[in-house]
């Protein structure tokens, strides 16, 4: 497991746990609960830079998504997901650099809804910034 991925979905389980929320990981299988909130996980790396001619890793700077989606049944309102969403964004702060010098440079962003065979997502995007 990545070191960006291992960050993450390790606030997001203890939040999760703590909550009583299930949660879907990336490339895991999973029920859906009958009724209630549950959430999705995503990392979505982009292209690695690294600003000098050398070998060495630690320079290498890792850039990506931290992707949640937010997801609730269909009719049951968003009220209760509004709430997950906004403890998610709190658990992530903007700079400075959080535990294993991974950065989220900027305020979440938060997409339309998404309906899916009567699911509702809102999804939770960080950029996240890793040397």
């Amino acid at each position: 497991m990545s070191t960006v991925r291992k960050f993450f979905e390790k606030k997001i389980a203890a939040f999760a746990a703590a909550n009583n929320i299930p949660v879907v990981y990336q490339g895991a299988g999973f029920t859906k609960p009958a009724s209630g909130v549950y959430l999705e996980t995503f990392v979505i790396p982009n292209t690695s830079t690294q600003r000098e001619v050398s070998a060495d890793a630690s320079k290498v700077t890792q850039r990506g998504l931290y992707q949640v989606n937010v997801w609730v049944k269909s009719g049951q309102g968003l009220g209760a997901a509004d709430v997950v969403v906004e403890q998610i964004v709190a658990l992530f702060p903007v700079l400075p650099k959080l535990e294993v010098s991974i950065e989220t440079p900027g305020n979440p962003g938060r997409p339309l809804s998404l309906d899916a065979s009567g699911w509702i997502a809102i999804p939770v995007v960080f950029e996240y910034r890793f040397n």
